[in-house]
C-alpha cells in the first residue's frame, strides 16, 4: 500500500505544472503537435485547444512552462530545423524557408539571424557538408513534412 501512495504521489507531482505553467502532458501534446505542424500554419487557438486551456491562460501558461511565448517557441523550432537542412542539402535558402513554414525567405532570414546570431548562408559557409556528403544525406532528409 505505502509503494502504491508513493507512486501516485510522484505521477501527480510529475504531472502538475510549474506554479502557472501546463502540465507535463499538456506541454508535451503541444511540442508534438508543433513538430507535426511546422511546416504549416499553427495558431494559438488550435494550440490552446491542443493543452484544453482557454487561450489567454494558455499563453501566459506555455511562456511559464518554456520561458518563451508560443511565437518565439515556433520560431526557435523552425530555425532548427533549417539548420540541419542548409548543413545537410544543397537546396536554396528560400526552399529552405518554405519546407521549415516561414512565408519568405527575409522573415526565415531575419529569424534565423536573431536565433543563432549568423545569416542562414554564412551558416551554410561555415558548417556546409561536402557535396559526397550532401548527397549521402540527402536521401536520409525529408524536407517536406
Amino acid at each position: 500500500l505505502l509503494g502504491y501512495l508513493l507512486r501516485s504521489e510522484q505521477n501527480i507531482r510529475e504531472s502538475s505544472p510549474a506554479k502557472g505553467g501546463l502540465t507535463t502532458g499538456q506541454l508535451r501534446h503541444c511540442q508534438e503537435f508543433i513538430e507535426a505542424n511546422l511546416a504549416g500554419n499553427v495558431t494559438l487557438d488550435e494550440l490552446s485547444r491542443t493543452a484544453n486551456v482557454s487561450l489567454f491562460h494558455f499563453i501566459r501558461a506555455f511562456k511559464k512552462s518554456t520561458g518563451m511565448t508560443p511565437h518565439q517557441y515556433i520560431l526557435d523550432r523552425r530555425v532548427r530545423n533549417a539548420e540541419t537542412l542548409l548543413i545537410s542539402t544543397n537546396d536554396s535558402v528560400g526552399d529552405i524557408a518554405k519546407a521549415v513554414g516561414f512565408l519568405s525567405a527575409g522573415h526565415f532570414s531575419s529569424a534565423f539571424q536573431k536565433i543563432l546570431q549568423i545569416a542562414p548562408t554564412a551558416y551554410r559557409r561555415v558548417n556546409g557538408a561536402t557535396s559526397s556528403d550532401v548527397s549521402r544525406v540527402k536521401g536520409k532528409t525529408s524536407v517536406g513534412r
